[in-house]
């Protein structure tokens, strides 16, 4: 019986001990907590301030200038409201030279300018230079007459290449004859001009002109003109009128060397003018 009753309270004792394992929970463990590493903040470190240099600093101080004007050129010529004079002939070209063609265009003086000072105009740098002018009477009338030339076409040139001739027509100024590359002009010793030219390799001629004594018109003393197309069968054409027509009626007999031959003994006699700059010009 004694035995009984240590065992009922063992068995008492395990349930009891069974229930509070039932009925309790474990507090879940934590993870222990490292002791925490602190970082020494960083100082701040101040960046040391550098002075500009010192011409950098008077650059800046220093007031904005505006850069100098550039210098004008010499005024350039008017262009004259009408041609009425060789001095507004002079005019005319020392305004088209100075560069301010393009406003000739519209105006009706267009006319006035020969295409050889164009061409010659384009070719240099100060066409002042080359492009130059003389007054001298040629009709016999006592009153020059206005010639365009160019001052050189080759160094030791002993004549001047005429550009453009002006005389006086009803108290107004006319152009005569002009010239280009391809149309030569020259003024001869008796006054009188002669030109030469091309038309191709195969047509070429020249002309010889007198001015009549009131300088107002030219006159044509002798055309002679060729056609050597055909090498077997040469032309010379001649007439008083200056048109290369190649009429055969103004055929001639008179072979291709004995005609140029004729023409070059006149162009020996061409002479150099006494040429002057056209005002305007930017030189002495």
């Amino acid at each position: 019986m004694k035995k009984l009753k240590v065992l009922s309270k063992t068995a008492v004792l395990l349930i009891a001990m069974m229930v509070l394992a039932c009925g309790c929970t474990k507090k879940a463990e934590q993870p222990k907590e490292e002791p925490g590493v602190v970082t020494p903040a960083k100082e701040a470190v101040e960046t040391p301030v550098t002075e500009a240099p010192a011409a950098e600093q008077n650059a800046a101080e220093m007031p904005v200038t505006e850069a100098p004007a550039v210098e004008e050129p010499a005024s350039v010529p008017s262009l004259p409201e009408e041609i009425a004079s060789f001095e507004d002939i002079m005019k005319l070209h020392s305004f088209y030279l100075a560069g301010a063609d393009d406003c000739l265009d519209g105006t009706g003086m267009e006319e006035w300018i020969s295409d050889g000072v164009c061409e010659v105009a384009g070719s240099f740098g100060n066409p002042f230079d080359e492009i130059k002018y003389a007054q001298r009477d040629i009709s016999g009338d006592g009153n020059p007459e206005l010639i365009v030339a160019i001052k050189n076409e080759f160094d030791n040139s002993d004549s001047s290449r005429i550009l453009a001739v002006y005389g006086m027509k009803d108290n107004k100024p006319v152009l005569l004859l002009d010239g280009w590359a391809r149309k030569r002009v020259y003024l001869l010793e008796d006054n009188s001009l002669y030109e030469e030219g091309s038309s191709g390799a195969a047509y070429s001629g020249w002309v010889l002109y007198r001015l009549n004594t009131e300088g107002s018109e030219l006159t044509v003393e002798k055309c002679v003109y060729s056609d050597t197309s055909d090498a077997d069968n040469s032309k010379v054409f001649i007439n008083t009128t200056g048109e290369w027509t190649y009429n055969d009626d103004e055929l001639s007999d008179v072979t291709v060397e004995d005609a140029f031959a004729e023409g070059d003994a006149y162009l020996a006699g061409a002479v150099k003018l006494e040429l002057e700059v056209f005002s305007g010009a930017g030189i002495e």
